[in-house]
């Protein structure tokens, strides 16, 4: 029977052969039956029998792969999430900073006017009693 084996990671070692991330068809009589089943319980491998060049039996660990893709598409979602709550919270307080400074900025400048009317109402006012 015919083997076709893929690696999850190009280069995988198992019963003594680098494996390939691109499916490769082996002759009947590489493996032993004690080899295919090593293989086949290996989830770097995706390892399919094939009982003539039209027919393979489905990927012994098709569930396993699922997961695996299903927890990459997780992990890229929750990196991606985490990026863009990080760059929300940074606009926000930059922007925060920037309302801030400009209400700083006003505030300082009415202390200013009203220190200024203070003084011109003070020199008004002394005015005013020198000449009682």
């Amino acid at each position: 029977m015919k083997v076709r084996i893929t690696a999850k990671r190009d280069g995988f070692c198992r019963c003594g052969m680098s494996h390939s991330s691109e499916a490769t068809t082996h002759p009947e009589g590489t493996f032993t039956k004690a080899q295919i089943k090593e293989l086949q319980e290996s989830p770097q491998l995706v390892v399919e029998l094939l009982k003539d060049d039209k027919e393979a039996t489905p990927p012994t660990d098709i569930t396993a792969l699922l997961v695996a893709e299903r927890q990459k598409i997780e992990d890229e979602y929750n990196r991606l999430l985490v990026e863009e709550r990080t760059r929300l919270a940074e606009e926000s307080a930059a922007a925060l900073e920037t309302e801030k400074a400009k209400l700083t900025a006003s505030l300082e400048a009415d202390k200013d006017d009203k220190s200024k009317q203070n003084e011109a109402d003070t020199k008004e006012d002394k005015a005013a009693n020198k000449g009682k």
